[in-house]
């Protein structure tokens, strides 16, 4: 499938001074850009933020989530559109691709941090992520979605939860997933990162957390713990997450000034 830019253009949505320094945020599976709507008005003051629907979410739902379209669209972003490095800030599924861009482009980036997203794709846990992923693929589209709904009305905002429920998805993004990510040893791309790297994950995040000293000294990356949280940490406390994205910015800017 062809993306056209107007199709790119409507994937993006920025907001803050123009001049402000940026941050792009790369959602979760099954979420969309509107996650990111309560960060984004507690940082646009001082950033200027920009969020975008992944393939397979929201106005993208039609084009497939492969290496091919997530770059296009990154890098028609950061070339066409921002023109300038920025904080990467990627969240669960988003964190992945945060590391495969930023592996490829860190030009295009003035750090990087990662969110549920620390774990290596490799070994049982291939098997594992497979499993997982291939069983959302196979639930009929009308349980998964109250099944989804469900979830996230227990689990987010429930302002939150309303927005992300009616924001489409298209399940060919759960094998397009596999097929793009399984057996990446993510670790190791990241060790090619030689920018300031910040790693956050819940207590409580029984899957990702556990790796995410091991991904630290791959770069010499900053951890910190989100007491008495788990994975959804991000979105339930946006207030928290936001102060630690803007004070790891200021950190970068006084580090290179």
């Amino acid at each position: 499938m062809v993306t056209t830019q107007s199709l790119l253009q409507d994937s993006i949505s920025i907001s803050g001074p123009p001049n402000a320094p940026p941050i792009v945020f790369l959602h979760g599976l099954h979420l969309g850009r509107y996650s990111w709507k309560d960060h984004i008005e507690l940082l646009v003051p001082r950033f200027r933020c920009v969020t975008l629907d992944l393939p397979r979410h929201g106005t993208m739902s039609e084009v497939p989530f492969d290496d091919e379209h997530i770059m296009q669209q990154l890098d028609y972003l950061f070339a066409s559109v921002l023109r300038r490095p920025a904080l990467l800030v990627g969240y669960s599924l988003g964190g992945f691709i945060a590391i495969l861009y930023a592996a490829r482009a860190q030009e295009q980036t003035s750090g990087l941090i990662l969110t549920g997203a620390t774990l290596d794709l490799t070994k049982w846990r291939r098997l594992a992520y497979r499993v997982l992923i291939s069983v959302g693929a196979r639930i009929p589209s009308r349980i998964f979605e109250a099944c989804s709904r469900a979830f996230f009305y227990a689990t987010l905002p429930k302002a939150l939860a309303q927005a992300v429920s009616s924001h489409s998805f298209d399940q060919h993004a759960f094998n397009e997933a596999v097929a793009l990510l399984e057996g990446c040893e993510f670790s190791r791309l990241l060790e090619r990162y030689r920018k300031p790297v910040l790693i956050i994950n819940g207590q409580y995040d029984i899957i990702f957390r556990p790796q995410a000293r091991h991904f630290a000294r791959k770069v010499n990356a900053h951890v910190e713990v989100a007491p008495g949280s788990d994975h959804v940490f991000p979105l339930r406390r946006p207030d928290i997450f936001s102060e630690r994205v803007a004070s790891f910015y200021e950190n970068l800017n006084v580090g290179t000034s």
